[in-house]
């Protein structure tokens, strides 16, 4: 797991307020990599990185997927080196739970909501087709979701298409994997970033256009592949591989 970088980015437009980003980690699962790239990689053995993205804007904290959370180990062993967590990783950039004013949940498969009830001062965007799938998936995604993540009294913004959440902070509908995945576009006037979640695990999935391989729609999951491909100039952050803004 890497150590914690990020790379500060300042729009030149007047009055608008700096953005800081960071990539932290919940640690990482052992996982067949065949689930990441459909059609592949069978019997090969990957750790999968549980990545996050941190967001300050103004006063806003903003933090894109929460992990795995306390709830992985009863799914699948959850790897920490030295103990370190996603709560770990905000203390150590001084930031606290209840600091963070918005969660965007890419989807709510457990390994990207883990944490949710950590945020007990923000307020959830999720699409809603995904919120309303959640309560009640298909058999075959059904031990993708865990209820406590979600069902607990959080403050949802239900999202439908795109949503600007703050100045240069823009959730994509990207579904495929999940009935209502979504991604984020982090811009500035000289930088672009996006999240991806798991429309792109890999950076191979982008970079090939190789669908991932656990997925609700096929067509839909390679349609938004090249929706965020056709973001130009944007640097792609994996939602399963190890990635640091201060290497882009």
């Amino acid at each position: 797991m890497s150590d914690l970088l990020g790379i500060h980015v300042v729009p030149q437009h007047r009055g608008r307020c700096a953005l800081e980003v960071r990539v932290l980690t919940d640690g990482s699962i052992a996982l067949d990599k065949s689930l990441l790239v459909f059609g592949k990689y069978f019997g090969t053995k990957y750790d999968a990185v549980l990545n996050s993205l941190f967001i300050r804007s103004g006063n806003d904290r903003i933090l894109v997927d929460t992990g795995g959370g306390e709830l992985g180990q009863a799914f699948i062993q959850v790897t920490r080196p030295n103990g370190r967590n996603l709560i770990n990783e905000l203390q150590a950039i001084g930031v606290s739970p209840t600091d963070i004013t918005m969660v965007i949940n890419t989807h709510l498969h457990w390994d990207h909501s883990g944490y949710n009830s950590a945020f007990k001062n923000a307020k959830f965007f999720v699409n809603k087709e995904e919120l309303r799938y959640a309560y009640s998936p298909d058999k075959f995604m059904k031990n993708m979701y865990a209820r406590s993540t979600f069902d607990f009294g959080l403050e949802f913004e239900p999202v439908s298409g795109e949503y600007k959440v703050v100045e240069g902070v823009t959730i994509i509908p990207t579904p495929g994997h999940t009935v209502g995945h979504q991604s984020v576009l982090i811009e500035t006037e000289k930088s672009k970033f996006i999240f991806c979640g798991d429309c792109a695990p890999l950076k191979e999935n982008i970079e090939r256009r190789n669908i991932p391989g656990i997925t609700t729609n096929a067509i839909q999951a390679l349609e938004s592949i090249d929706r965020l491909r056709s973001i130009k100039g944007a640097v792609f952050i994996p939602g399963h591989e190890e990635s640091s803004l201060g290497t882009l």
